[in-house]
């Protein structure tokens, strides 16, 4: 019965313990038995497994459980390998590793290694046991002279010195029957990967990815699989797998191991068998710097580039794996590309994977793939060799390179104001850099080069496409158009407010259009007034004075927001009803001196509106003066002492008829008669009469009195006669009269004339 017969209960544990492991803490990480470290490794029933050192330091890796650790063709063999670490093995692929170490350390005293050791139990026949394994690191590789300690890995048999796990590089291409030197496993001297995920990772499309998944461990440097082969007597042996970590104790190291097997013979052995070969190769892919190149193993399955581990990739002695190198011509393009002496190549370094992708350095010169095959128990073969040139896989001259892509995409809102967004295609191979150009219709958008473009009012109505050109050494640049998309729409606005009317709704006022509250804000509004629905022409600003055509009329205004990318919209306002207005301006004012018999004015200057006729109404203490109802009002004497107001009415079609009334005037003060010295005419003679002359004496209705006088003397009392009959008396006398002068409202004038000559007998 197989081992794996008799481990199928360990395998179960296998699966959940690795699963357990990987995925939980440290703390709950339960380690594999030595049981489930035998089925992992795919051990032969004659191979003994045993773990002698802290468990801890050993895992089960499962693909079943998780596919995302499977890498580098581990597994080779079944769906499971070993982890066998300096740290907690467990944290070889957990993203919770603190402080972004590798693994936990364990904190062991003394020197920082784990071992592995497979039993091989005797027999009649010697055998060689084969064992696959990988070396991880965190240590920074190729930083440490040759005598100083490195991580290292080691695979020994017991009482050998001999160390069995060597990296053979260059060594499995036969250069001429001079095989190169194959190193130990440390870090000073074997090329490792690169982190998972780095830029020089395959590019996408190639047949092969020996890399981790990004994130899949913290661990950083990784060698790619190989396998050591280690001879063991009829009387069995212990070998044993040590992993080290010699620099530092915080950055453990990890061993991969797997498949381990017993052949017939090592293949370094004399009794080892040979007759590996194969048909003639071909190499796939565009001959251009940055484009993947491909051995084929098999032309004859020209759909099917096979891999260098695939069991039917047409080598003789089936199951055969490859291992590859590249070579470039020492010359620019000659016929020595196609000589068959080695002498004309040049190795290509670290160009050891079934595909290569050609650098600038590579241009203008052929390329050349050398595969060697390697079998358990089989002295490897390399092709093409000197000897078959129809076996020489040369490629034409390596020219600029040519990208492959999808052509771009664009995503968005392709309306004005929206964001559109391209999504970049996946150049192949990646370019050094992109450049990216927006158009609209085939006009180039000035500054739209960035992956994001906001549509603007120029824009509106066109068609929007992008060109993504890549840019790489050594490549032609490729430019990839999108699609056509649009016509690019106007936005609408998404909400707006009724507009108001705001002011007095009456003849001659003044209202004001009130757009609200609008979203987005416009640029600008424009009006248009309305009368009974009806435009009122020429009436386009945010204010309206309403006229007398107004009155009784609903007055409304269509107010339109406008904003660059937006469709116009418009708004109309409830109508108000027009009523008739009232008279504005200044009050009245009465000018002229409050004196009887003078001419007072009512004035109006400042009234409103302009054109409105007037009725006045002059008042006297408040009463009406029968007389007074123009604009001119002569202060009668009556009036004397008290106060004078006028009250002035104004009258316009479409207004309500408005009276206002002045202040009073100051109390009216008399009238001030006026006079002229008076004058004696006639024969100054007893007997003849004499008469006084009053000339321009005013008003003219003054009431006149009269006292004569002889020499002074009055001569009589007063009268109203204007005449004097001289007597007898008034002989050799003079004669002169006092003249009085009344009048209501008037202060009382006295004038004396000039005495006469002497009067005559």
């Amino acid at each position: 019965m197989s081992r794996r017969a008799v481990g199928a209960s360990a395998a179960l544990v296998l699966v959940l313990s690795g699963l357990t492991m990987l995925s939980t803490s440290p703390a709950s990480a339960a380690p594999p038995s030595p049981e489930a470290l035998a089925v992992a490794l795919d051990a032969p029933e004659d191979v003994t497994v045993s773990a002698p050192a802290d468990p801890l330091s050993y895992a089960v890796v499962d693909q079943l459980v998780d596919p995302t650790v499977a890498f580098n063709d581990l597994p080779s063999k079944g769906d499971s390998y070993v982890v066998l670490s300096t740290g907690l093995a467990a944290d070889a692929f957990s993203s919770s590793v603190p402080n972004d170490q590798p693994s936990t350390d364990l904190g062991v005293a003394g020197p920082d290694t784990t071992t592995l050791t497979l039993d091989v139990a005797p027999q009649s026949v010697m055998r060689c046991l084969l064992v696959d394994f990988s070396m991880a690191t965190e240590e920074r590789v190729h930083t440490y002279t040759a005598a100083s300690p490195s991580d290292y890995l080691s695979v020994k048999l017991a009482g050998d010195a001999t160390e069995r796990a060597r990296n053979r590089g260059g060594a499995y291409i036969n250069e001429s029957g001079v095989l190169a030197d194959d190193v130990d496993y440390t870090v000073n001297a074997v090329n490792y990967w690169h982190s998972p995920g780095d830029s020089s990772d395959p590019l996408h499309g190639t047949i092969e990815q020996p890399r981790l998944p990004a994130g899949a461990t913290p661990f950083d440097y990784f060698t790619t699989r190989d396998t050591a082969e280690v001879p063991i007597s009829a009387a069995g042996g212990t070998v044993t797998v040590t992993i080290a970590d010699a620099n530092n104790g915080r950055l453990d190291s990890a061993a991969l191991v797997d498949s381990v097997r017993l052949t017939q013979a090592c293949s370094f052995d004399v009794s080892a068998d040979t007759g590996i070969s194969t048909g003639k190769a071909r190499i796939d892919g565009y001959r251009g710097v940055g484009n993947t190149l491909t051995l084929d193993p098999d032309r004859s399955t020209e759909d099917v580039v096979e891999k260098y581990d695939d069991p039917s990739n047409g080598w003789f002695a089936q199951p055969v794996e490859l291992r590859f190198r590249w070579y470039r011509n020492k010359m620019p393009y000659t016929s020595d590309c196609y000589k068959t002496s080695l002498a004309n190549w040049t190795a290509i370094p670290d160009a050891d994977r079934q595909s290569y992708v050609p650098t600038n350095v590579d241009k203008n010169y052929c390329l050349m793939a050398r595969v060697t095959g390697v079998k358990d128990g089989y002295r490897s073969e390399t092709f093409p060799q000197s000897a078959s040139p129809d076996q020489w896989y040369v490629t034409l001259p390596i020219q600029d390179g040519a990208f492959t892509a999808e052509e771009p995409t664009v995503t968005g809102a392709f309306e004005v104001g929206g964001d559109v967004t391209v999504q970049v295609p996946s150049f192949t191979p990646r370019p050094d850099s992109h450049s990216i150009q927006w158009y609209a219709g085939t006009s180039q958008i000035s500054g739209a080069t960035g992956q994001v473009l906001r549509l603007t009012a120029s824009e509106a109505g066109k068609i929007i496409s992008v060109k993504v050109t890549a840019k790489r050494s050594g490549f032609a640049d490729a430019t990839k158009t999108s699609p056509q998309y649009g016509p690019v729409l106007l936005q609408e606005m998404t909400s707006a407010d009724t507009p108001t009317i705001s002011g007095t709704t009456a003849v001659g006022a003044t209202l004001t259009a009130l757009p609200g509250t609008w979203s987005p804000v416009p640029d600008k509004f424009t009006y248009q007034w309305k009368r009974d629905g009806e435009v009122i022409g020429s009436s386009i600003t945010s204010t309206y004075t309403t006229k007398t055509t107004d009155v009784g009329r609903r007055i409304s205004v269509e107010v339109t927001g406008a904003k660059s990318g937006y469709f116009p919209l418009t708004r109309t306002s409830d109508p108000v009803m027009i009523g008739e207005g009232g008279m504005g301006g200044l009050d009245p004012t009465i000018k002229g001196t409050p004196t009887v018999g003078e001419q007072l004015t009512a004035s109006t200057t400042g009234w409103s509106p302009v054109g409105a006729s007037f009725t006045y109404q002059w008042k006297v203490d408040g009463v009406a003066a029968s007389k007074g109802t123009s604009r001119l009002f002569t202060i009668p004497g009556t009036a004397a002492g008290k106060k004078i107001t006028v009250t002035v009415s104004g009258e316009l079609a479409g207004y309500t008829t408005t009276s206002r009334t002045t202040a009073p005037t100051a109390a009216v003060a008399k009238g001030r008669i006026t006079t002229t010295s008076p004058g004696i005419s006639g024969r100054t003679k007893v007997g003849y009469t004499v008469s006084v002359r009053t000339l321009g004496w005013s008003p003219y209705d003054v009431r006149k009195t009269y006292r004569w006088m002889l020499d002074g003397k009055f001569y009589g009392g007063s009268t109203s006669r204007s005449t004097f009959k001289l007597p007898k008396s008034a002989r050799g006398k003079r004669v002169s009269v006092r003249v009085t002068g009344t009048l209501t409202g008037y202060t009382t004038a006295v004038r004396t004339s000039p005495k006469t000559s002497r009067v005559s007998k």
